[in-house]
């Protein structure tokens, strides 16, 4: 794929939309095809606008790798619909969050392989998402209850920063 090879090592920022519209199409099949099911068309916008939005800050390789290791079950079960992908995305960026911080060795990223598997490790890796991603700043970061965010987030509810009173549009 020769737009992938364009831009593989840039960020998602860099990259005009209309070719990054193209690239994630081409994540989407690949993951169709792994998954076994078909993304209806009408939510490929809003997988677009995910990446173009929320994890805009992430290089184009990293994307990659969440689609691909997201479809095959790397981040645990889901069907190939927008919640799940951005839960890969989210993953991603937080791999992405630990390796530019300098905390992924060996011995260290092992600690924290288990945190998305709980509601309160989710809860603080959405958190920093949000902040990393410019949703959120420092003085909204007090303003989100980790309980309350873990409590959405462990009865299946996918949390938004409105739910928090920030209008970050």
């Amino acid at each position: 794929m020769a737009k992938y090879d364009d831009y593989v090592l840039s960020l998602c920022s860099e990259i005009p939309f209309s070719d990054i519209e193209i690239i994630i199409m081409k994540f989407i099949k690949e993951a169709e095809i792994d998954m076994g099911s078909e993304l209806d068309a009408v939510a490929v916008p809003r997988v677009v606008d995910f990446v173009c939005k929320d994890y805009s800050h992430l290089p184009l390789y990293a994307i990659a790798s969440a689609f691909k290791k997201g479809a095959l079950g790397h981040y645990g079960p889901g069907r190939l619909i927008p919640r799940t992908i951005n839960n890969w995305l989210s993953e991603m960026s937080q791999v992405q969050l630990y390796k530019s911080k300098g905390l992924a060795d060996k011995n260290e990223s092992k600690k924290w392989d288990d945190l998305h598997k709980y509601p309160a490790g989710r809860a603080i890796c959405l958190k920093i998402d949000w902040y990393n991603s410019g949703l959120i700043n420092g003085n909204d970061w007090d303003n989100i209850p980790l309980k309350e965010l873990a409590g959405m987030l462990g009865r299946g509810e996918v949390p938004v920063t409105k739910d928090f009173g920030i209008n970050n549009t």
